[in-house]
């Protein structure tokens, strides 16, 4: 009988022993640690579509190179445990009150209500429980990263001029603007052999008296919406049909042009007015040029920040 008990004990004490797995530490920040198995889960996540992974900092890595790389990937849970010591150290954490605010931002945002995200979660494996934990962690990074380095970042429009100017070969990130006026001579046919003789006899009466090119301009002008002095309107460089452009930007106030070819027939241009303003273009690309400049500074303070933090921290790598 007590061979058969003595038997049965050192059985279940086999099983048991079998039964015990240590999680192996693979890093220590502080006093936090990482284990095997929060790398093994994070790799898990990567794996999956809609897997709660907060982006904070995931925006600074490979994503194919934390999938791969263990080092790598510890490297970035580190970082996670750093930023988060900032938040314990400076009381943001997140209340229930912001979670369930950002919760019900999120359901608007998607348009379902409480109960389908509950589902979506609940088919996805996730419990919801889990899902408040990350919404509360995700606005706990957020919040640390705005009062850190997100408010102290200001982009200047002296940068953004600059950046322009240096990536479209310009100085100033301006355009000359032309004010111009023209005497136009159309093709009355397809055939209109007349048309290069009549642009040449009214050009030398302008060569001849050039004071005079708005009267003549009344006089000889073609424009079916002729205006006063043949002015044709003000223009940026970059606006006007090339060959006009060409015929018009190397003249000085004043002065007029020879001959111009264009599409539309035969010119003679006379330069009214040229002023440097700020180039359109530069208008259009103004949001994407900040936003990339922000993006730029953001990254080099942040991560400036980290390896400051770091150099202060205990961190043991196993």
């Amino acid at each position: 009988m007590n061979k058969i008990i003595l038997t049965t004990i050192i059985t279940l004490i086999a099983v048991t022993s079998k039964a015990v797995v240590v999680d192996q530490i693979v890093a220590i920040v502080n006093s936090e640690v990482i284990t095997q198995s929060d790398v093994f889960n994070f790799k898990k996540k990567l794996t999956k579509k809609n897997s709660l992974i907060d982006d904070a900092l995931l925006q600074f890595r490979d994503p194919k190179k934390l999938a791969n790389d263990s080092k790598y990937l510890v490297s970035h849970l580190i970082d996670e445990k750093i930023l988060d010591s900032a938040v314990k150290k400076n009381n943001m954490q997140s209340t229930i009150e912001k979670v369930e605010q950002e919760i019900r931002n999120i359901t608007k945002r998607n348009g379902i209500s409480r109960e389908n995200l509950i589902s979506s979660l609940k088919a996805q494996g996730v419990v919801f429980s889990d899902y408040q934990a990350f919404i509360g962690k995700s606005l706990e990074r957020k919040a640390m990263i705005e009062r850190l380095i997100t408010s102290n970042i200001k982009i200047s429009e002296e940068e953004v001029v600059a950046f322009y100017a240096k990536n479209n070969k310009s100085n100033s990130g301006q355009v000359y603007e032309y004010k111009i006026s023209h005497i136009l001579f159309l093709p009355k046919s397809k055939t209109d052999t007349g048309l290069l003789k009549r642009a040449q006899n009214v050009l030398a009466k302008v060569n001849k008296t050039p004071k005079n090119y708005e009267k003549l301009a009344r006089q000889y002008s073609e424009d079916p919406n002729f205006t006063e002095g043949g002015l044709l309107g003000s223009f940026k460089a970059g606006e006007m049909n090339p060959d006009i452009e060409k015929g018009v930007s190397a003249l000085s106030e004043g002065q007029t042009s020879n001959i111009v070819k264009s599409r539309f027939g035969y010119h003679i241009f006379k330069l009214n007015k040229k002023t440097l303003v700020k180039d359109p273009n530069l208008d259009k690309q103004r949001n994407q040029i900040r936003a990339k400049l922000f993006a730029k500074t953001f990254r080099k303070y942040f991560q400036n920040w980290l390896e400051r933090k770091k150099s202060e921290a205990f961190i043991k790598i196993n």
